[in-house]
């Protein structure tokens, strides 16, 4: 196994707690340390990346965030399962009425590679970004057609996306980290209420007008970067977009 990865990049805006959080979160999805593993003490990971602890703590506290490691009181802190509903959706917020989470099936898929707008380039904040991957989805809950997705990603930054596997995981974080080496850290949300074009009303079994709930994310690396624009379309007497707040 070639060694790890201990080098900071300290002159740049990026702040030194999300690098070591980026450098933490590739030996879990590489598998240098399994699900359920304890991962070293933060002293010893401090010293590892010559940051203070406070700064490892940090870094800790985003995978945490994240769902990637899990800290039990006195015992340590340890890697999640990352073959759980639980992690591999971390940032899904769909669910039932009632509230019982819900991770939707593959149904159908379809790709192209496509000249990026100029509303794409401008929400990928980088006017280089010419060219993009569109990937369009239709996703199932308990068997019935529920979610319409449309996903755009940069093609400088997933190359030979044309040759991935069909269809492309269920779960794309974790898939973007470990072939393309993305780390989705955190994403921002927008939630409106639409009327079902003709389209998506034909991939959900819909009259055209039905009321759907319509989610339009931005997905960013460590280092702010957006590496993903997401449109979620789903019926409203299916899933609810559900929020815990402490």
């Amino acid at each position: 196994m070639p060694p790890a990865d201990t080098t900071l990049d300290r002159p740049t805006a990026n702040p030194l707690y999300r690098q070591v959080a980026d450098r933490l979160a590739n030996r879990i999805y590489d598998g240098t340390w399994p699900s359920g593993e304890a991962i070293p003490t933060e002293f010893a990971l401090a010293e590892e990346f010559a940051v203070s602890q406070g700064t490892v703590r940090k870094a800790l506290t985003t995978l945490e965030a994240s769902r990637l490691v899990v800290r039990r009181q006195g015992s340590g802190t340890f890697v999640g399962d990352l073959g759980s509903a639980r992690s591999w959706y971390h940032f899904s917020r769909l669910a039932r009425p009632g509230g019982e989470r819900v991770p939707p099936e593959a149904h159908d898929e379809r790709r192209r590679t496509r000249r990026a707008t100029r509303v794409e380039r401008t929400r990928f904040k980088d006017g280089t970004i010419e060219r993009v991957h569109e990937i369009r989805r239709v996703r199932r809950a308990d068997g019935v057609r529920t979610l319409s997705e449309r996903i755009v990603v940069p093609e400088a930054l997933f190359p030979d996306f044309d040759a991935q596997p069909r269809p492309l995981p269920a779960a794309l974080y974790p898939y973007y980290h470990q072939t393309f080496g993305h780390f989705v850290l955190h994403v921002d949300e927008e939630i409106a209420a639409v009327a079902a074009g003709e389209r998506v009303a034909r991939e959900l079994d819909l009259e055209p007008g039905t009321p759907l709930l319509e989610i339009e994310r931005v997905a960013r690396d460590p280092s702010d970067r957006v590496v993903e624009l997401r449109t979620s379309q789903c019926r409203s007497d299916r899933l609810r977009y559900r929020v815990e707040l402490d």
